[in-house]
C-alpha cells in the first residue's frame, strides 16, 4: 500500500471537490500548506488581491503570517466572494464558513469520489483516510537530507 500522496493525487482530490469552496479548501490545505484552523479562521479581509497574499492568522507557533497565492487561487477566490460564498461569524466574513469535523470530512469525501485508496501508518500498521495534513506535505519544499560520508 503506498503511503505517498503525489501532485496529481491532490489535482484529483480537488477535481472531485462538488463546488468552489470545497475545491478552494482542498487547495488551502495543499498549495497555501495552511493547516485546518488557519485555513477556517481565514477572513476577507485578510487577502490582499494587489500582493498575491493571504495573512493567516492564528498559527500554532506565531501570531499571524504571510503566505503567498498563486494565480488560480486568486482567481477562484474573487469569484467565490463575488457569488457571496463567505459566511459572516463574529462579526467576520469569513471565507469557510465550516467546522473542523466538516473540514476534515471533506478531504474524506473528495479522496473518496477521487478513487484513492487510505493511507497505512507505517509505524502503527493503522489504515486511515487521507487527512488535510497530508495534503499540506505534497507541496512542501523537500526536506533537506542529510549527506552520509
Amino acid at each position: 500500500m503506498n503511503n505517498d500522496l503525489n501532485r496529481k493525487d491532490i489535482e484529483r482530490i480537488e477535481e472531485a471537490a462538488s463546488n468552489l469552496r470545497d475545491k478552494l479548501l482542498i487547495r488551502f490545505f495543499a498549495r497555501l500548506r495552511c493547516r485546518v484552523s488557519e485555513s477556517l479562521s481565514v477572513a476577507v479581509t485578510d487577502i490582499n488581491f494587489a500582493r498575491r497574499t493571504i495573512v493567516i492568522a492564528k498559527t500554532s507557533l506565531y501570531y499571524h503570517r504571510i503566505v503567498s497565492v498563486d494565480r488560480k487561487t486568486l482567481r477562484m477566490l474573487k469569484a467565490y466572494i463575488k457569488r457571496g460564498g463567505p459566511v459572516l461569524k463574529n462579526g467576520e466574513m469569513l471565507i469557510f464558513g465550516i467546522n473542523r469535523h466538516r473540514a476534515w470530512q471533506i478531504v474524506h469525501e473528495c479522496a473518496e469520489r477521487a478513487g484513492l485508496p487510505k493511507l497505512e501508518n507505517s509505524e502503527s500498521g493503522k489504515v486511515h483516510c487521507i487527512s488535510p495534513g497530508q495534503l499540506r506535505g505534497v507541496f512542501s519544499p523537500p526536506k533537506f537530507q542529510q549527506v552520509k560520508e
